[in-house]
């Protein structure tokens, strides 16, 4: 919408707009709207009234582990967080992009606070535009083990969370992780 006549005659004059993936000529807000591993899918759209979220106080009970995984690798490997300024009303800092994944996770009842105390970051590897990812390592001591359902961390002590782009993430795969099997 544009409000004075001026401003309408110097965006007939313009050749390019440049904007940043924030979408500053949108919301100013990234937002995930789909989730989408291993045959598994939720549309997260559907959580969405007006500028309000609907967020889940407690994990679900029975939760996809891939999608859960997905969840909760995406709130740990981040360093965004969501600050609750009134009841049922939240916003995020840090990142866009990372505040984005903090809130589908949310959403979904993944609360990063509560994940941040159960895996403890114990040490990270912070993202960079040559290795494209960033990997953060959580320490494993108490934890509800419906969490990470079909993960098999017994006799583990730590694990690790990776995120980043698909090709840089692609060339350190070796397998994936399929209804709870590698």
């Amino acid at each position: 919408l544009i409000r004075k006549l001026p401003a309408v005659e110097t965006l007939g004059s313009v050749t390019v707009i440049c904007s940043d993936k924030t979408g500053t000529l949108t919301e100013n807000r990234m937002t995930v709207v789909a989730l989408d591993v291993a045959d598994h899918e939720i549309d997260l759209t559907e959580d969405l009234r007006g500028d309000s979220v609907l967020y889940n106080r407690q994990p679900p009970e029975k939760a996809v582990s891939s999608i859960a995984l997905l969840l909760i690798g995406g709130a740990l490997c981040n360093d965004a967080r969501l600050i609750e300024e009134k009841e049922g009303q939240f916003h995020t800092i840090g990142d866009p992009t990372e505040g984005a994944l903090v809130v589908a996770a949310a959403k979904l009842g993944f609360w990063k606070s509560s994940l941040d105390g159960t895996f403890p970051r114990a040490s990270e590897v912070p993202f960079d535009s040559d290795r494209k990812r960033m990997t953060t390592v959580h320490e494993l001591k108490e934890y509800d083990p419906t969490l990470l359902v079909g993960v098999n961390v017994s006799g583990k002590s730590y694990l690790a969370f990776t995120k980043g782009s698909v090709d840089g993430l692609l060339e350190v795969a070796s397998h994936v992780f399929v209804n709870g099997e590698i």
